[in-house]
């Protein structure tokens, strides 16, 4: 068996999960999720903790 083997399928699958880092691809449910850039997901608990959430689950 090479030793690549399943290379491609791993390529493509970093390749999709960078495509949903792009706010043109995720729609309205995603927006209230962490997905994306790690901009975006960093700045969306914040945005959570300044309306006054202080218990978020992951």
């Amino acid at each position: 068996m090479d030793r690549y083997h399943g290379l491609g399928a791993v390529q493509k699958n970093f390749g999709n999960l960078f495509a949903l880092s792009k706010p043109v691809y995720t729609d309205d449910f995603s927006a209230h999720n962490f997905i994306g850039s790690t901009q975006t997901v960093a700045e969306r608990p914040k945005r959570l903790r300044d309306i006054g959430l202080n218990q978020i689950t992951v």
